[in-house]
């Protein structure tokens, strides 16, 4: 299978911030295994481990554990290039974000960075590429702060967290974090994801304009011919199971007639991406229900909106995935919210 590609003006991009604050070119460089010409054409594509790389030399040269929050905090939207601009001439927070999950894989194979409402919270996940390594930390603070201190730059007004979960240590003082993300996060926890309320998205943007927005969605769609537009395939399977989840899901043909594949070929595929439709299917049960529990909805009425049959099969489940009873995970956290 293909190693992931990312748009090498992020990865020059993410380069040329650190040179400016005291970082030496040439032993970022000397981290990067890549030809110095593709950082300078501004189309080309590069490995995503080449970017992974470049962010690990960054902390290490500048000695900034915290560089990906710093990052973000200073960046403007020519970090993202058209599409940056895109998202802000959007006319609503929800419009923008819309924009950036969708040209998502243009600017990044292999991650994933969603978000979904459930009941009056937007949550977000974020799902780094390979094996376990500190820059999956780094970038996934980046999205973070896209989330909230970005958006809040974009629509003038703070967003305050609802969750704040990272698979990662905390790189240092918690207090950087809540000058950055406005909370402190949960550290090691088993996934990366965050939330704030739902009616966040329909703030207007400052600088909605429709006639840039429209120019502009039309030069990134033509870059972006060719990459899905929703996210990897195990995404879309998501998805597609999202919609009919209280009726316990689709089966794998009819999901595989609903994406245009074979069945076959939707199966191998998802094992390439090392998941299955029972793994995705299991998955989204679990973070459906443990939302709608931090929500206070009453753990039989979870059981139907996650698509058991029945109560006790759903809490032999739940009990699986988190060790505790539903009844015990939505009293645990009402007393920390």
């Amino acid at each position: 299978m293909k190693p992931p590609t990312c748009w090498s003006h992020g990865l020059a991009h993410v380069i040329d911030w650190a040179v400016e604050r005291g970082a030496k070119r040439e032993r970022l460089l000397a981290r990067i295994p890549l030809a110095p010409e593709l950082l300078r054409d501004a189309h080309a594509r590069v490995p995503l481990a080449c970017y992974y790389a470049a962010l690990e030399a960054a902390v290490e040269e500048l000695g900034d554990p915290f560089f990906g929050l710093h990052y973000v905090a200073s960046v403007d939207p020519s970090a993202l290039g058209a599409l940056g601009f895109l998202a802000l001439a959007s006319p609503t927070a929800g419009e923008c974000l819309a924009r950036i999950f969708r040209y998502h894989a243009w600017l990044t194979e292999g991650e994933l960075f969603a978000m979904e409402v459930v009941g009056d919270e937007a949550r977000f996940r974020y799902e780094p590429w390979g094996p376990p390594r500190p820059a999956h930390a780094q970038s996934a603070e980046m999205y973070a702060a896209d989330c909230f201190l970005g958006l809040a730059r974009a629509t003038g007004k703070p967003i305050a967290a609802r969750s704040l979960r990272f698979v990662h240590a905390p790189h240092g003082p918690r207090a950087e974090y809540v000058k950055h993300l406005g909370a402190s996060p949960d550290f090691s926890s088993s996934r990366y994801e965050w939330s704030f309320a739902a009616d966040v998205l329909e703030r207007p943007m400052l600088d909605a304009d429709p006639a840039l927005e429209r120019f502009l969605e039309r030069q990134v769609s033509a870059h972006a011919r060719g990459f899905p537009s929703h996210g990897p395939l195990a995404e879309q399977v998501r998805r597609a199971l999202a919609e009919s989840l209280p009726e316990g899901g689709l089966a794998v043909a009819a999901l595989a007639r609903k994406l245009r594949v074979s069945a076959r070929t939707l199966q191998r595929r998802l094992a390439e991406q090392g998941t299955s439709v029972a793994k995705l299917l299991d998955g989204l049960r679990r973070s459906r229900a443990e939302a709608y529990l931090e929500l206070g909805l009453p753990p039989a009425e979870v059981s139907y909106l996650v698509g058991f049959a029945e109560p006790s099969v759903f809490f032999r489940a739940f009990k699986r995935w988190t060790g505790e009873t539903p009844a015990e995970f939505r009293a645990r956290s009402r007393r920390s919210s």
